[in-house]
């Protein structure tokens, strides 16, 4: 009885079986995953629509000092010519992240001479990611993935979300990080049939405004990018001008929710 009643605590605190992502718990947890995943919910909220000319990503970057150069840190990554990524997480690992989506891209491109798809492309990123799960020697990545990406064959935009374990699945819109939640709620309260790209755009920049939590009082800013016909189906920050349009509409949308 002693023996069963220490194996159920050491289960629910994660003491000795969260050592390495090699270890399953007696209930069949795997402590370092869950370990990654929380990294990637405390980061800050990112969204991704697919609507029905193009993707569009969106993100919350803190602004860490005055002097920062807003540009010299990114979120969102160029992965192929048909494709990009936006992480969320661990800022190192995001990095790496991107960077070994871009080299796989490369290798199929070197391999097959064409363009990677963006399904194949997810996979291979899943695939990586998940190797970090099965050797004591390395830890989990704490990051999220959103890559998306025009499908010439099908020609029409894909998204997918890459879990920390490996995991990935299709999506219509999908968030990530500490606004998780309501994000995902206001997602589903878009037109996703018949929204633009353009139109998306204000309206991610309304929803990552609205659902920010008031008690957060460091300066932030929101980078946004898509993947569209006005980007020739590459992924590319979206223009300055249609950035201030956005900023203003999501500002505009808090003063009137605190009215």
């Amino acid at each position: 009885h002693a023996h069963r009643w220490k194996s159920r605590r050491m289960s629910a605190i994660g003491s000795g079986y969260d050592l390495s992502a090699s270890i399953f718990s007696n209930d069949g947890r795997v402590f370092q995953v869950e370990y990654a995943t929380k990294a990637v919910d405390n980061s800050n909220t990112a969204i991704a629509i697919r609507c029905a000319d193009g993707i569009v990503f969106a993100t919350e970057k803190p602004v860490l000092s005055p002097l920062m150069i807003s540009k010299s840190f990114r979120k969102t990554f160029a992965t192929s010519q048909f494709t990009g990524i936006m992480c969320v997480g661990l800022g190192s690992d995001c990095r790496a992240v991107a960077s070994q989506t871009r080299k796989e891209a490369a290798s199929y491109k070197t391999f097959y001479r064409d363009e990677v798809p963006v399904n194949v492309l997810a996979d291979r990123l899943a695939l990586h990611l998940n190797q970090f799960t099965h050797y004591s020697a390395y830890r989990p990545l704490g990051v999220c993935s959103m890559l998306a990406g025009f499908d010439e064959d099908l020609q029409q935009p894909r998204l997918f979300m890459i879990e920390p374990s490996g995991s990935f699945y299709g999506y219509r819109g999908c968030a990530a990080g500490k606004g998780r939640t309501p994000a995902r709620t206001q997602i589903e309260k878009l037109d996703l049939d018949h929204i633009t790209c353009r139109e998306a755009v204000i309206e991610a920049a309304k929803i990552l405004h609205t659902i920010r939590d008031e008690s957060q009082t460091r300066e932030y800013e929101l980078e946004l990018s898509w993947i569209c016909p006005a980007s020739e189906h590459h992924h590319r920050l979206v223009p300055e001008d249609l950035r201030d349009e956005a900023e203003a509409a999501g500002k505009r949308a808090v003063d009137e929710r605190d009215m």
